[in-house]
């Protein structure tokens, strides 16, 4: 009696252990717990992440398309420029094609007119030479041999250049040896008087050639003033100009 007294804290001991130990089942419920929201955990991670995945692949997706659709909007507008070019060198060419067409033909007119007016002038100086020979064969005629002394020439146009422009004007009727007008109007007088003076430098143009060719200056002076307004003038100042620049 005594020994089973003397055992009872143990086995109460026992009991209270047993009671509070945690049994079997309880901890295989435990760790299916702690899996299962393991696992749910993971799940839903792996949602998350294909989620985003596919988030990611749309916007990769949708960005190329767009740097697609860049790249033909850039391809067309290339395409446009070149044909824009294509067609600003067309017009170019067409432009510079009609330039060489005008300027042949105003070359090919210019040369026409050029002979024109090469032949107006030679028929004027035809005309002039008759005429001068005409004046001299009459005068000849009603006065006979003259047998006047030639007037003085004063010596600025005794110098070679003036002798020079001297043969020129011969060569053209307009003067003879002595510097006399053949057969000239007072204004083509005015005129040759203005030429010869411009070309040799005479400062006392209208007194040399007046004194020259026995006219007042001051009518020589006005003569030429008005043949140079005069449009029948033009083409004795243009066959002038001719022999001057020969």
């Amino acid at each position: 009696m005594k020994k089973q007294m003397k055992n009872m804290p143990a086995i109460q001991e026992d009991a209270e252990a047993e009671q509070t130990a945690p049994k079997a089942g309880d901890i295989l419920n435990e760790q299916d717990a702690f899996l299962l929201k393991n696992s749910r955990n993971i799940i839903e991670g792996l949602g998350r992440h294909l989620i985003e995945e596919r988030r990611l692949k749309e916007q990769a997706l949708q960005e190329s398309d767009r740097h697609k659709q860049r790249a033909d909007d850039m391809a067309e507008e290339v395409k446009q420029a070149h044909a824009d070019a294509r067609r600003k060198d067309e017009i170019i060419n067409r432009k510079d094609e009609e330039i060489s067409r005008m300027r042949a033909e105003s070359e090919r007119k210019d040369a026409a007119h050029a002979e024109e007016i090469s032949r107006m002038r030679a028929e004027n100086l035809a005309i002039r030479k008759a005429a001068v020979t005409y004046l001299h064969e009459t005068s000849a005629a009603r006065n006979g041999k003259n047998t006047s002394a030639p007037p003085a020439i004063p010596e600025i146009l005794n110098t070679p250049k003036a002798r020079s422009l001297l043969g020129k004007l011969r060569e053209g009727q307009i003067l003879d040896e002595h510097w006399q007008p053949l057969g000239l109007s007072n204004a083509e007088r005015g005129i040759v008087a203005q030429y010869i003076s411009g070309q040799l430098g005479i400062a006392a143009q209208w007194q040399t050639f007046g004194s020259l060719w026995n006219m007042k200056p001051e009518t020589l002076r006005r003569a030429a003033a008005k043949a140079l307004d005069q449009r029948k003038t033009l083409d004795f100042q243009e066959l002038l100009k001719g022999l001057l620049r020969a």
